[in-house]
């Protein structure tokens, strides 16, 4: 079945207060830009570093220009990835901003597949407490912190990324205004995790860079004290979704992925729908709640596509390619969408 490379488009609404609906893109052209780094990390190890060099994908004027400084990197089953890339104007010798870019875990084309995916690895029947701060009341998912621990152990021409950063953050000559933290999809769960313990390492070794949190699409880390530990550490910070993916309600409100469609005539299938009720009974009999950050949730306003199943409506809502229309990308450059779902497959 062909989907058309229609924009997915929304009118016009301001942005109102802390969290609000947006409709129209960002004033601030970063935002784009941390997306574009989402996606340019999604496709293939070997252009990535070209793709950054290219301005149509994340140019964002003034003459500045990224570059990759650290990674990319990934573990031995080529699951997790992280890169460190700077933004510099000409002539400028520290650069404007440092970007932390998290991938998530074996990121595909299909979001149900990363949904079912997103189950089994944040083992999320399993919340911990927080490794750098167990007498907090703050949990996460079991499995988030595997991630973390999987990232930090990843290193590029030798540094591990804490010692890359530190080192960049602290050094007057390279350092820059401030670090951003992004992450789309399941990079934005494992995203806001490493902010909350990046800035607790950097209290404790003397780095005060300011740092900023913005995610596209996050599934729920942890609960509501940790909800409330990311509001307070990162009063600026911006959590990106689209009011039509499914996978931000995950799991703070799986019953919403069972009605998400139905104002357009789409029904959960039966295997889906048992998934949801299986983990949401089971999150429920454990006593475990997860909640999403209270503050600064920008919702999207997400375009139903027509002539779409289930599975592949949530994939389309879901990809990159969606977040990057819904933000403002009309660049041409764009790889071409393909959704695939159970039984069904879509291409642009």
């Amino acid at each position: 079945m062909a989907l058309t490379r229609r924009a997915f488009s929304a009118s016009a609404v301001a942005l109102g207060g802390a969290s609000g609906l947006l409709a129209a893109p960002p004033q601030d052209p970063f935002i784009l830009r941390y997306m574009q780094l989402c996606r340019v990390s999604q496709g293939p190890l070997d252009r990535i570093t070209p793709e950054l060099a290219d301005p149509r994908f994340v140019g964002v004027g003034q003459g500045g220009a990224w570059r990759v400084e650290w990674g990319p990197a990934w573990d031995s089953v080529q699951a997790n990835l992280a890169l460190v890339a700077s933004y510099r104007l000409p002539g400028q010798a520290a650069p404007e901003k440092l970007v932390l870019v998290v991938r998530g875990t074996d990121v595909t084309h299909d979001a149900w597949g990363d949904l079912k995916e997103a189950f089994e690895d944040l083992l999320v029947l399993k919340q911990k407490p927080l490794p750098w701060d167990p007498a907090s009341p703050a949990r996460v998912a079991g499995g988030a912190l595997l991630g973390l621990r999987v990232v930090d152990g990843l290193s590029s021409d030798g540094a591990g990324l804490r010692a890359f950063l530190r080192q960049r953050l602290t050094d007057s000559a390279t350092r820059p205004k401030e670090l951003v933290i992004t992450g789309h999809s399941l990079g934005g769960c494992l995203a806001t995790v490493m902010a909350v313990w990046l800035a607790d390492d950097f209290a404790r070794n003397g780095v005060d860079t300011p740092i900023r949190l913005v995610t596209f699409a996050a599934p729920t880390a942890g609960n509501a004290a940790f909800a409330d530990l990311v509001t307070q550490r990162f009063a600026d910070s911006q959590q990106y979704y689209n009011t039509l993916d499914v996978v931000p309600n995950s799991w703070s409100d799986l019953p919403a992925v069972k009605t998400i469609y139905r104002p357009y005539g789409l029904h959960t299938p039966a295997a889906a729908s048992l998934v949801i009720d299986l983990f949401a009974g089971a999150l429920g009999a454990a006593g475990m709640a997860y909640v999403q950050p209270p503050a600064n949730r920008l919702a999207l306003a997400g375009a139903h596509q027509g002539g779409l199943g289930w599975y592949q409506q949530v994939g389309a809502q879901h990809h990159a390619q969606a977040y990057l229309r819904l933000l403002g990308d009309t660049s041409a450059v764009i790889p071409p969408l393909r959704i695939r779902g159970r039984h069904e497959d879509a291409t642009a």
